[in-house]
């Protein structure tokens, strides 16, 4: 059987170090094939489902009126393929895509290991602590979104510079260095 370089478990299961020993175990190519098995087609499929959901929603009408002028406006009648340099000019759209990951994420939150002693209030937490931090509490807090419960694609508004104000309230795929 010949090798394809084109295949990426191919290349995993077949890698070996200097010492000519494989680099990976057999448990670490299963949980690296489910990674990028699920990683790479279930997040997608839920974002476009849940954002055509919202869309389809009979009080999100004016949100899909303007998702469509803004596409409309871009196209200027031609019936080709978005490209890439025109697809970075649909802003309210990537809002809404922004939008539908806070209300429905694709994740259930993310786990960091505190790289240092840190106090929060009277308790002190030691270096080397696994932090879980969920998504939905966060994205759905009243103290940092406005109407939480609501599909506002207007919270990810652009005020300068394809910048938010959004800090560290917005993360459905995790923050910061893993």
């Amino acid at each position: 059987m010949s090798l394809n370089k084109n295949r990426i478990f191919e290349i995993l299961a077949t890698s070996k170090n200097s010492d000519g020993e494989y680099i990976f175990n057999e448990k670490e190519l299963i949980d690296n094939y489910v990674t990028f098995l699920v990683a790479g087609g279930d997040p997608t499929a839920s974002a476009i489902t849940f954002a055509l959901y919202e869309l389809c929603r009979s009080e999100n009408q004016q949100i899909l009126k303007k998702a469509r002028e803004e596409v409309d406006e871009l196209l200027d009648g031609e019936l080709d393929l978005i490209d890439e340099s025109k697809l970075t000019k649909l802003k309210y759209l990537d809002m809404i895509i922004k939008e539908t990951l806070r209300m429905h994420g694709p994740g259930f939150g993310t786990i960091r290991k505190l790289n240092e002693n840190i106090t929060i209030g009277n308790v002190t937490l030691p270096k080397n602590t696994s932090l879980y931090i969920w998504n939905y509490p966060v994205h759905r807090d009243p103290r940092l979104w406005s109407e939480p419960d609501v599909f506002n694609p207007d919270n990810f508004k652009y005020e300068k510079d394809g910048e938010t104000n959004m800090g560290g309230s917005y993360f459905p795929f995790s923050h910061g260095p893993r």
